[in-house]
């Protein structure tokens, strides 16, 4: 089975605004404290970071699952 990717960008929509909402927040640390933008500016980027990370993993995690799965399964239930 061919993976095109849209797996991916039906899970993104719903990542993309909480990462912006982050972001706006951080952002409007910097006008209230400096020492704590600059951490939470750090533990953002971490965050964001991990995020797409995951995101790019999930297919290949998903097909490892199933496959785990799968080999569980005698040959009856998985043509099923």
């Amino acid at each position: 089975m061919k993976s095109t990717g849209k797996r991916f960008w039906s899970v993104t929509p719903a990542v993309g605004p909480l990462a912006a909402v982050l972001l706006v927040t951080v952002g409007a640390t910097f006008f209230l404290n400096r020492i704590v933008f600059y951490i939470a500016l750090a533990a953002a980027a971490l965050a964001v970071a991990f995020a797409v990370w995951r995101l790019s993993r999930m297919n290949r995690d998903i097909r490892r699952y199933l496959t785990r799965v799968a080999d569980g399964l005698d040959q009856t239930e998985q043509a099923a």
